[in-house]
């Protein structure tokens, strides 16, 4: 999102601007960052992995919960709390 605010001046105004993360968040907030820079933009609401598991694209072992690795490199079950976060 920091080289987003830094490049606004690299994307075209007259087209519509689609961006997406693997959850939302991330697309969401650069789908705001836009709009209020006069862009016209639509959010992928919930992320791609949303979006596959609405298309029935994932398997069902991408679906299950799945031990994730936090920015410290230590592992955890997602079971804590704080321990998931926006990735992708």
């Amino acid at each position: 999102l920091d080289e987003l605010r830094d490049r606004l001046d690299e994307i075209p105004k007259d087209k519509e601007i689609l961006p997406f993360c693997k959850v939302g968040l991330r697309g969401y907030l650069a789908c705001r960052i836009l709009t209020l820079h006069g862009h016209r933009c639509r959010n992928l609401s919930g992320g791609y992995t949303t979006y596959q598991a609405a298309q029935g694209i994932l398997r069902p072992e991408e679906t299950q919960p799945h031990e994730i690795t936090d920015d410290t490199g230590a592992e955890n079950s997602g079971s804590e709390p704080g321990s998931a976060s926006c990735g992708g």
